[in-house]
């Protein structure tokens, strides 16, 4: 026993000590059962979830990386694919401004040689007729010269 200034300090355990620790142990095993084992069996369970949802968030974030990657090479082929009918479309219709112009041409051809030949042909009949006429004037104005007349009625 320690004595302090009047008061009186007793260290050796009595028969309380003995009924505290039952009680702390009655309370730590009711504690135990009723509340840190359904609270650690919660925290066990959210932490799977979580590892599951982690997995499933890894998981979706792999297959959108894949899909992204497919979709920008698909989107890269289909670039060259339109270039490519792009550069086509504009070859053929290149051809096909060629094949118009020079059918274009040959029709043009046709159709001078076709009025050169109408033209001749017309300038062939006004000589002709132009001949005939010079044959009839000449002989008017010879007949004039000569005095022979001819009268018309």
């Amino acid at each position: 026993m320690i004595s302090l200034i009047g008061q009186s300090v007793n260290l050796i355990p009595d028969s309380t000590v003995i009924h505290q620790i039952i009680i702390f142990l009655i309370v730590l095993s009711v504690l135990t059962i009723f509340v840190f084992k359904p609270v650690l069996r919660i925290i066990e369970k959210r932490r799977g979830q979580t590892v599951d949802l982690n997995l499933q968030a890894q998981k979706l974030l792999s297959e959108s990386e894949t899909m992204d990657r497919r979709y920008n090479e698909n989107l890269a082929v289909a670039k060259m694919e339109g270039s490519r009918l792009e550069r086509e479309l504009l070859r053929q219709g290149e051809e096909e401004g060629r094949t118009i112009v020079a059918k274009a041409r040959d029709e043009e051809r046709q159709a001078i040689a076709r009025k050169r030949t109408e033209i001749q042909a017309a300038a062939q009949r006004v000589r002709q007729d132009l001949s005939l006429q010079i044959e009839e004037v000449a002989q008017m104005i010879i007949a004039k010269v000569l005095g022979r007349g001819t009268k018309r009625t």
